[in-house]
């Protein structure tokens, strides 16, 4: 007896689109951005040392230029 397969009928198997590489860096930037601005608003609410001030408004501004790389990175995404 032979075997029947059907794995090449493109209703069983469709074609899956696969992401370039500017969704993968958009979701990369905004969770790292994410993870920064709380680092940084637990840095900000923290009344100990100034350095703890600097951190939260680098911080602030570092997570601002990764979302804005990243919704340029998803601007080009066709």
């Amino acid at each position: 007896m032979e075997t029947m397969t059907y794995r090449s009928n493109p209703g069983v198997d469709p074609h899956l689109d696969v992401w370039e590489m500017q969704i993968p860096i958009y979701l990369f930037l905004g969770g790292l951005a994410a993870g920064i601005l709380v680092i940084s608003a637990v840095a900000g609410l923290t009344k100990s040392k100034s350095w703890d001030r600097t951190l939260a408004a680098w911080g602030s501004l570092a997570a601002i230029l990764m979302l804005s790389f990243g919704m340029l990175a998803l601007f080009l995404d066709r």
